[in-house]
């Protein structure tokens, strides 16, 4: 089927439970072919380890901030555009798959008071592996790492600072109680304060330009730069 949507735009947003893991809302702009004729529109997809799902409409939790971090997220993608509107449509770039274990690796250097976004990691994982486009390879992750520590999953929020629930185990309160625990200041936002979030959380991001040049060494699935589980880079 031919591409009816020419996305100039996007942005990434994580989806809360009871989506599946892995599972992201595309905002983007751009153009499409409404019977022969380009206009400009905000489309938002649903992505499930890293492909788009199709025709299937999203729907957001009632009880998390998943509309409003969309409504952020459509908000200023508006803001770029209009401030660069004339950005080319390039052809989607082939995603690679990158074993779990990579992220859970930089994840685990972010200290007690500092946070980090899904976004910090792979932008780290990307530039440290030389590739474009990648997405965590399809498998389990874990609750301990192999030493039996705690994977600090609570470190992580949305794009702009946003507490999120993960599953069952990891509650947004969860989150909450650890995140002041170790000294991030929290406060209520979103509709009727429903929604919590890291006040002025870009003061508080890790910076993994100082990570090990040998991160990502000790790491099993590993084989060498540009092949990711068998697949070539």
């Amino acid at each position: 089927m031919p591409n009816t949507f020419y996305p100039k735009r996007s942005l990434l947003i994580s989806a809360s439970k009871p989506h599946p893991e892995n599972t992201q809302y595309k905002v983007s702009i751009g153009e499409e072919d409404w019977d022969g004729a380009l206009h400009t529109v905000i489309k938002i997809q649903l992505v499930y380890n890293g492909k788009i799902a199709g025709r299937k409409a999203p729907s957001y939790p009632y009880n998390s901030d998943d509309a409003e971090r969309v409504a952020e997220a459509i908000a200023q993608i508006k803001k770029e555009y209009n401030e660069a509107p004339n950005v080319q449509y390039i052809p989607d770039i082939p995603m690679t798959e990158v074993p779990v274990g990579y992220y859970i690796a930089l994840l685990r250097l972010v200290p007690p008071g500092c946070i980090t976004r899904w976004e910090d990691i792979e932008a780290s994982i990307k530039v440290r592996l030389d590739l474009e486009r990648i997405t965590p390879a399809f498998a389990t992750w874990p609750y301990q790492d192999g030493e039996g520590n705690e994977i600090p999953y609570w470190r992580v929020v949305g794009p702009y600072g946003y507490l999120f629930s993960r599953s069952d185990k990891y509650t947004l309160e969860h989150q909450e109680r650890l995140l002041i625990a170790e000294g991030l200041p929290i406060e209520p936002c979103g509709a009727g304060n429903k929604s919590r979030r890291v006040r002025e959380y870009k003061k508080h991001l890790f910076d993994f330009r100082n990570a090990p040049d040998n991160i990502f060494d000790n790491i099993a699935e590993y084989k060498r730069p540009g092949v990711i589980h068998g697949k070539t880079k």
